[in-house]
């Protein structure tokens, strides 16, 4: 068993709809991040610090992850809705999580 130590960092959100949009959207954001490594080769790094390239990126994920959301709710079981979701709290939390995966050593 590994002794490393590592880090917790708690996400706090508002609401179950916000959570489980969190979640959809955080899917998205791996999938893109995936893309950015293929397809930008050596500009990867560089991209991912840029915090205005990475704030629209965030909205673009956000944007996309409103797709199919509502099935997904119907997948989590959950009583929730698209319009209870705050999408300003989803975009601090993705940026928060962006930071802890490209700031940790």
């Amino acid at each position: 068993m590994s002794k490393a130590i590592t880090e917790v960092h708690e996400i706090k959100v508002y609401n179950e709809s916000t959570r489980l949009f969190l979640v959809k959207s955080f899917y998205c954001y791996e999938l893109y991040i995936s893309n950015m490594q293929e397809y930008m080769g050596d500009r990867f790094v560089k991209m991912v610090e840029d915090r205005i390239y990475m704030d629209e990126v965030f909205d673009k994920v956000i944007e996309n992850s409103k797709e199919g959301f509502n099935k997904f709710l119907k997948e989590c079981k959950s009583s929730g809705s698209l319009r209870d979701v705050l999408f300003d709290e989803v975009k601090v939390n993705l940026r928060h999580m962006h930071n802890v995966i490209f700031n940790s050593n």
